[in-house]
C-alpha cells in the first residue's frame, strides 16, 4: 500500500453489505452452512502404483553445455495464494463469499486482503494477522481458520493494496465482531472497474473559536489519528464501501484520489477540535462522471462529536 504521505490518515468506518454474519441479520445477510451428509460417501479404491522404469539415457557421459539446458527444469509454482487461504489461527470461522463485476460477471484475479484487528486495532496497530490472495476463476474466495474474536474487527479489501487502480476500484469492508454469531460469514460484493475517474478536494473547517483551518493542520499531536477525511462510495444515507483513505495523495492543501470507477461519493470528516473533542461527520453526496475530474471545496461546520462509547477506528 502507498503510505508515502500519510499512513495515519485513514479511517475504518467501513460498511459491511451482503455479509452473513449473523442468525437474525438487520442488512440483508445470508448466512450460509456446510450441506448436510446423508449417506456414507462411497469407498475410493486404492490404486496400488508401479514401479517406476528408470529412464534410458541417450545422452554422453558428459552432457554437452546444450544438453545441460535443456534438463534444466521449470518453475511452474505460483508465488501468490489462488482462491483460498488457510489463516493457520486455528479457529472455527471462514470469511468467505463470491466477487463480481457491476455487469454481474464472475471477476477472476482480483486480490483479497483480511487484517485481523484488536479491539484497538488500526494504524497497524493491533494486528493479529494479515493474509493476501486472488479470487479464482470463478470469483471464489475463501479465509479459512479464523480465530473468533471477543473484542475486534475484521477488514476485507478487494483490489487493494498490490491492485490498487489498476482494473477495479478499491473497496473496504469492515465487520465488527458482535455481528459475527455462525461459523460461515459470507461477504459477496461487486467492484467497478476503474474509468480514470479522479478526485480533487480543497477541505477546510471551523473550529470552536471560529476560526477556520486547512484540516491538515492538527490543533496538536496525538498518538491517536486526529484528522483522518475517507472517500465513501454511494450516499450518507445508503454508503457502498470506503475507498481507502491511504490511497490518496496532498498537494498543498489539495486532497486528490485516482483510480475511481465514477459514480455516487461523499467524504467522510473525523478530526480532533483545538479543545480536545472529536467529532465526525459527511459532505453531501456528489457525482464525478466517468473518466472526469470533479473539483471540490467544503468548509465543515457544526460537526457533531464521536460518542464516547464508541471507538476512534482508523
Amino acid at each position: 500500500m502507498n503510505k508515502s504521505i500519510s499512513a495515519s490518515l485513514f479511517t475504518a468506518f467501513w460498511v459491511v453489505i451482503l455479509v452473513a454474519c449473523q442468525a437474525s441479520p438487520v442488512s440483508p445477510l445470508e448466512p450460509s452452512s456446510e450441506p448436510a451428509i446423508t449417506s456414507e460417501p462411497a469407498a475410493v479404491p486404492t490404486l496400488t502404483p508401479k514401479l517406476a522404469l528408470a529412464p534410458t539415457s541417450t545422452l554422453p557421459a558428459t552432457p554437452s553445455a546444450e544438453a545441460t539446458e535443456k534438463l534444466a527444469p521449470t518453475t511452474t509454482t505460483t508465488s501468490e495464494p489462488v482462491g483460498e487461504v488457510d489463516t493457520g489461527m486455528g479457529g472455527s470461522l471462514s470469511i468467505k463469499g463470491v466477487v463480481k463485476d457491476d455487469q454481474g460477471n464472475v471477476a477472476p484475479g482480483v486480490s483479497v486482503q483480511l487484517t485481523v484487528y484488536g479491539q484497538a486495532g488500526g494504524f497497524d496497530i493491533g494486528v493479529f494477522g494479515n493474509w493476501f490472495l486472488y479470487t479464482d476463476e470463478k470469483g471464489d474466495y475463501s479465509f479459512m481458520n479464523l480465530l473468533r474474536l471477543e473484542r475486534g474487527h475484521y477488514e476485507v479489501w478487494f483490489n487493494g493494496g498490490k491492485e490498487y487502480g489498476k482494473v477495479f476500484e478499491n473497496s473496504g469492508y469492515y465487520i465488527q465482531d458482535n455481528e459475527i454469531s455462525v461459523d460461515t460469514c459470507l461477504l459477496n460484493v461487486i467492484v467497478h472497474p476503474v474509468t480514470g475517474s479522479t478526485f480533487s478536494g480543497v477541505v477546510q473547517y471551523q473550529d470552536v473559536d471560529d476560526s477556520i483551518k486547512s484540516f491538515y493542520s492538527p490543533a496538536f499531536p496525538k498518538s491517536e489519528p486526529g484528522h483522518v477525511l475517507s472517500i465513501v462510495r454511494g450516499t450518507p444515507n445508503k454508503p457502498e464501501y470506503n475507498i481507502g483513505a491511504e490511497y490518496y495523495k496532498i498537494t498543498g492543501n489539495t486532497t486528490e484520489w485516482q483510480g475511481l470507477a465514477g459514480g455516487t461519493y461523499f467524504l467522510e470528516f473525523t478530526y480532533r477540535r483545538m479543545d480536545g473533542v472529536l467529532v465526525n461527520c459527511k459532505s453531501p453526496s456528489f457525482e464525478i462522471p466517468p473518466g472526469q475530474t470533479r473539483h471540490f471545496e467544503y468548509t465543515i461546520q457544526d460537526c457533531p462529536p464521536v460518542p464516547v462509547s464508541e471507538p476512534v477506528l482508523p
